[in-house]
């Protein structure tokens, strides 16, 4: 009998197990096949086709066995192979979901985090909000204020140019009184003699009782109580500056410029004396400073004029209004002029307006009318 030829057998797939099967089958065949092709009545058990029969069975079923054996380890291989595929596939799904679940969490605790920060930065910028307002509110009522004080201060400016320029008649009119008086005296002297003298020096004296301390018909207007109070700073600089003469005029100035209010009275801020303080409109701070500066600077003025006495009104007018002007009025005056005259201090303001590019430059008016508009 040809020997049959059978493939090994490989462990661990489905092919194994079909090769197996058709092992099994091709035996089982060629079992049959013998069975058919042996004659009848020569089947002893002794003979060579028997045995080969036998034999033949022995190793199919042998092979069977071992086929079925080897299907089963190999089908319990697969399952082993299947259920770990699976369980891999289940703790991949689990690890899935777990990882998931944490990062949903990370992420709702994120979203939780940002929506304090974002509510921190709220009221962050709600308070920044404030403040802002706040300042707002605060820069608004210190512009009003300022606005009402400048309206105060304007209004007070007015109220004391007026009484300045009450007080300057009153000392225009004393000063002609004066002059008209010495002017009788001189001529009394040359007509009447010493009694004659005696009579008008009697009148004039009794003229100026009565014009300061007459009755309330009186049109003389005294300076304010405020400037008043000043007579004995003025006093100490005037003797210091070599004026003292002046006394009353600089008395008049400082009720022309300020009244006596504030802490610059003599308005000297902006004059060369000034050396503490901001060189600006009531810029001292010190009344006593600004009475030394501004009484030092009429004193320059009055110099610069060449007054002679507190009845040289002409010189007096030119000091004056350089006082307002500053110092480089005298001298244009005098070269252009020949001294003070009312259409020249209005024709050097709108020169020097014009210059700086102002819409105005001092006061014109700030020697009175009644003294005189030559």
């Amino acid at each position: 009998m040809a020997k049959i030829k059978t493939r090994e057998t490989q462990r661990g797939s489905i092919k194994t197990i079909d090769r197996a099967s058709i092992m099994t089958e091709h035996i089982r065949r060629a079992s049959f096949k013998v069975k058919d092709s042996s004659v009848p009545g020569t089947g002893d058990s002794d003979s060579p086709d028997s045995y080969a029969q036998d034999r033949i069975s022995e190793y199919g079923h042998a092979a069977a066995d071992r086929a079925v054996i080897a299907s089963g380890s190999i089908g319990k291989s697969a399952a082993r192979q299947i259920r770990m595929k699976k369980d891999a596939i289940e703790i991949k799904k689990r690890k899935d979901e777990l990882l998931k679940s944490r990062n949903a969490k990370v992420a709702e605790q994120a979203t939780e985090s940002g929506f304090h920060s974002a509510k921190v930065k709220t009221s962050a910028e709600m308070q920044k909000r404030k403040a802002i307002t706040r300042k707002a509110m605060a820069d608004k009522a210190k512009r009003d204020a300022a606005i009402r004080n400048s309206i105060k201060l304007r209004n007070s400016a007015r109220r004391v140019r007026k009484d300045a320029k009450r007080s300057a008649r009153a000392m225009s009119r004393l000063v002609r009184r004066i002059i008209e008086g010495a002017r009788a005296m001189a001529m009394a002297i040359g007509a009447a003699g010493t009694a004659a003298v005696v009579i008008v020096v009697m009148c004039v004296l009794f003229g100026a009782a009565f014009y300061f301390f007459g009755d309330d018909s009186s049109s003389y207007e005294s300076v304010s109580p405020e400037v008043e109070a000043y007579t004995p700073l003025i006093q100490k600089y005037a003797n210091e500056y070599g004026i003292p003469q002046y006394t009353e005029l600089i008395k008049a100035v400082m009720m022309q410029e300020s009244g006596g209010r504030g802490k610059d009275p003599m308005q000297a801020s902006e004059c060369g004396y000034n050396k503490k303080y901001p060189k600006k409109p009531n810029g001292i701070k010190d009344p006593e400073y600004s009475i030394n500066c501004g009484v030092h600077y009429l004193g320059d003025n009055l110099s610069a004029a060449k007054a002679k006495s507190p009845v040289d009104m002409d010189r007096i007018k030119l000091a004056l209004q350089g006082y307002n002007y500053g110092s480089g009025y005298i001298p244009w005056a005098m070269k252009k002029y020949g001294g003070y005259s009312y259409s020249g201090a209005i024709e050097f303001s709108k020169q020097q307006a014009k210059k700086n590019g102002w819409s105005s430059y001092g006061d014109p008016d700030y020697v009175e009318p009644n003294i005189g508009k030559s």
